[in-house]
């Protein structure tokens, strides 16, 4: 459906698109979902959330994410992401 940054499927495929992130929108707008996306379960006595931080922690340092370090995040959406690996790093976050 997609190759490289080009979508390469039917009309009726790119309207299965659509319908999941409007539907994924919903779903975030009900629930505790502060970002746009559902992470992985690293610690299941915290809610969605909080694994959402763990995880973006993870990733930051995974990274080698630091004071002084410049980061680009691409379709940062609100920039919550931005803003914790900003604040919890002491990196330049532009997104």
């Amino acid at each position: 459906m997609f190759e490289m940054d080009s979508f390469t499927g039917t009309p009726d495929q790119m309207q299965y698109v659509k319908d999941y992130y409007e539907t994924l929108n919903h779903l975030c707008a009900i629930g505790n979902y502060e970002k746009m996306y559902l992470p992985p379960l690293l610690d299941p006595e915290r809610d969605t959330y909080s694994n959402q931080k763990l995880y973006e922690k993870r990733m930051a340092s995974r990274l080698g994410v630091g004071p002084g370090s410049r980061v680009l995040d691409i379709g940062c959406g609100r920039g919550r992401v931005a803003h914790l690996v900003a604040s919890e790093t002491g990196a330049n976050v532009t997104g």
